[in-house]
C-alpha cells in the first residue's frame, strides 16, 4: 500500500489496489493446489525448501524491477520521536480515522463470515467435506469484485463505489435476516441464500477495502510507509475484536452472523456519509 500511495493517489491508487487484492485473493484458491503438487513430487520437506526457493525469487524481481518509490523528501529518520510525531499527525486526521474506521468494519465482517463459515457449511449444512470446495467457489466469484472495481472506481470514485456496496449489502443482508427471523425461507432454499448471502460479504470485501485504504492513506503521502502500517494494525486489531463476538454468538444457525453484519454494515454506512464532509471532489 505505501508502494502504491508513493506512486499514485486518489481514483487511480484505488484501481491499482484492486488489481492487487485480486491476486492476494487468487493465491489462497491455488496455494494449496501448488503446495500439494511439490509434496507430491519431491516430498512434504519440499515445501519448505520451497518457501526458500520463493522468497530468493521474490526479493530478486524486487530489486531488478521496483525502483525504489519514496522521494527524498519525504524520508524520515527512524528514530522514536519521529515515529510519535508521525504517528499523532495520522491520528489527528480525521478523514484518515474515518477511513479507517470503516474499513475496520467492513474488514470486520469479512472477519466474521470466514470465523464462522466451517461451522456453517458444517453444522448448518452438513457439508464439512464439501466446505474447501464451496470455499473456493465463494472466493473465486467474489474476486471478480475487485476487477469491476478496477473499472468503476475512476468514474465514480471510492466512496461512492463503497457506498453503493453497502447499501445494496445492508438491504440483502436486511432481507436474509427477515427471512430468518420470521421462519419464510424454506428449507431447500436455506443453503442457496446463504451460499450467496456470504459470498456478498466477500463481495463487499473487494468493492471496500481497497477504496477505503486509498481514501485513508490520500493525504498522507508524505508519510505513505507508516500511514499504511498504522491504518492497517488498526483495522485488522479492530476487526478482530469486532468479530470475536459475533463468531461466539453462533447458535446453530446464521442468524446471529447475519444480525451482526447488518450491524457493521448500518454503522459503516453513518461513518461514510461523516466521511463525506471531509472529501474533496477530485478525490472522492
Amino acid at each position: 500500500m505505501a508502494i502504491a500511495r508513493d506512486l499514485f493517489s486518489g481514483r487511480r491508487m484505488a484501481q491499482v489496489l484492486s488489481y492487487v487484492i485480486f491476486v492476494f485473493t487468487l493465491t489462497p484458491i491455488f496455494a494449496p493446489t501448488l503446495g500439494y503438487a511439490i509434496a507430491l513430487v519431491v516430498g512434504w520437506r519440499g515445501i519448505f525448501a520451497s518457501f526458500a526457493v520463493f522468497s530468493f525469487i521474490s526479493i530478486a524481481w524486487l530489486l531488478i524491477r521496483l525502483p525504489e518509490t519514496l522521494a527524498p523528501e519525504n524520508r524520515r529518520p527512524f528514530k522514536l520521536g519521529k515515529l510519535i510525531e508521525g504517528t499523532r499527525e495520522i491520528l489527528s486526521n480525521r478523514r484518515v480515522v474515518l477511513a479507517g474506521m470503516v474499513q475496520t468494519l467492513i474488514f470486520g465482517l469479512l472477519f466474521s463470515a470466514l470465523a464462522s463459515s466451517q461451522q456453517i457449511f458444517g453444522e448448518v449444512f452438513d457439508k464439512t467435506e464439501s466446505f474447501p470446495l464451496w470455499f473456493g467457489l465463494m472466493a473465486i466469484i467474489a474476486s471478480t469484485a475487485n476487477l469491476i472495481n478496477a473499472r468503476v472506481v475512476v468514474r465514480l470514485g471510492m466512496k461512492e463505489v463503497v457506498r453503493r456496496a453497502l447499501i445494496v449489502q445492508g438491504g440483502f443482508t436486511l432481507v436474509f435476516v427477515l427471512l430468518q427471523a420470521t421462519g419464510s425461507l424454506p428449507d431447500n432454499w436455506a443453503f442457496p441464500v446463504t451460499f450467496l448471502w456470504l459470498t456478498s460479504v466477500f463481495y463487499l470485501a473487494g468493492f471496500g477495502l481497497g477504496n477505503m485504504n486509498a481514501l485513508a492513506l490520500e493525504p498522507l503521502g508524505h508519510m505513505a510507509g507508516l500511514g499504511a502500517s498504522i491504518v492497517t494494525a488498526f483495522a485488522t486489531i479492530g476487526a478482530a475484536l469486532l468479530s470475536v463476538p459475533i463468531g461466539l454468538a453462533f447458535n446453530g444457525t446464521v442468524l446471529p452472523l447475519s444480525l451482526g453484519g447488518l450491524a457493521l454494515v448500518a454503522v459503516a454506512l453513518l461513518l461514510l456519509s461523516r466521511l463525506a464532509e471531509d472529501e474533496a471532489p477530485a478525490t472522492s
